[in-house]
């Protein structure tokens, strides 16, 4: 998923829904210029606005993040790798002394997040 691509089917969406950047960044209450900056795949939308962009430009999130040619398979293996490493933190989360707190719960979901790009990146780098 590279913000490119993103950004692309963003600006194909929105155009197909005739609303401007400006239109799509009142919707999702964020600058114009951060809608320009999607689209051009100078960077991605924060990730908890990616469910309100895909439901904005009536778009699945498969659709707009662009995995609808991945394997079934693969996605649900990505999902296994992320479980287990919600599962390790959620068993030693107290020993960590993080048992709490937005930023266990930042961390836990960047650390889930990462393990599935990297099982992603490795099988690509296998074939």
């Amino acid at each position: 998923m590279k913000a490119e691509e993103v950004g692309y089917r963003i600006a194909q969406a929105r155009k197909k829904q005739g609303m401007t950047q400006r239109e799509l960044s009142e919707r999702l209450h964020v600058s114009d210029k951060a809608v320009s900056k999607w689209e051009r795949g100078v960077n991605y939308p924060d990730i908890s606005l990616f469910d309100e962009i895909a439901k904005t430009l009536d778009l699945s999130l498969v659709e707009l993040l662009g995995i609808e040619d991945r394997s079934k398979e693969e996605i649900v293996q990505a999902l296994f790798v992320t479980a287990g490493i919600g599962k390790v933190i959620a068993e030693n989360a107290s020993i960590a002394g993080a048992s709490g707190g937005c930023q266990a719960e930042i961390g836990s979901a960047s650390a889930m997040a990462a393990g599935a790009v990297i099982y992603r990146r490795r099988k690509e780098n296998m074939r």
